[in-house]
């Protein structure tokens, strides 16, 4: 029964395939960055202890992308996002990873394409504040969703133009505080 299926499955998977202008399946890196809003009032304040004078928030993804139709795909990979600040020896970072599994619609209006995924994920902080020890703590994993707006320029034929795009994220980290993450992307697709 499990061999019927399993062929059944790929037969229909290759039946799409047929049909779709883009391969089949494809690969997404990129860089992004943003704004975070945490809803810990303990880890905000322990980050404005810092002299802000230097902060840098950055972030990386890879995504795998099921491409089932000209205009629809199913996605899954990882995400990382990280907010560094420090001032002289004392530090206040935090790492967000997250697993997205999602979906990607584009209305055809060239590369414009837009999207929800449901998202695991975990929140790494690590301090080294005035006056304090070294710490390091990790939030429990929560189940978020992400809602994105993305255009890919290489949609017209050449491999080598970026997709661009504006995602927002909101993650439980347990003790009823949610993260906002604001990112703005820039990745290329294969």
């Amino acid at each position: 029964m499990k061999k019927t299926f399993a062929l059944a499955f790929i037969f229909a998977l290759l039946s799409f395939s047929i049909y779709a202008e883009k391969n089949l399946i494809s690969i997404s890196v990129g860089l992004n960055t943003g704004i975070p809003f945490y809803g810990s009032a303990e880890l905000n304040e322990a980050t404005e202890d810092l002299d802000a004078s230097k902060r840098f928030v950055f972030g990386a993804y890879g995504l795998f992308n099921l491409n089932i139709i000209e205009h629809a795909s199913v996605f899954t990979g990882a995400e990382l996002f990280t907010d560094l600040n420090w001032a002289d020896k004392n530090y206040a970072n935090h790492l967000h990873v997250d697993f997205p599994l999602g979906l990607r619609l584009s209305p055809n209006l060239g590369g414009l394409a837009f999207g929800t995924a449901y998202l695991l994920g975990f929140r790494s902080d690590f301090y080294y504040l005035p006056e304090e020890e070294k710490s390091n703590s990790m939030t429990s994993w929560g189940n978020g969703f992400k809602l994105f707006l993305e255009y890919d320029f290489s949609y017209h034929g050449s491999e080598f133009l970026p997709t661009v795009g504006i995602s927002w994220s909101i993650m439980p980290r347990g003790n009823y505080d949610y993260d906002n993450l604001l990112n703005l992307y820039m990745g290329l697709n294969f």
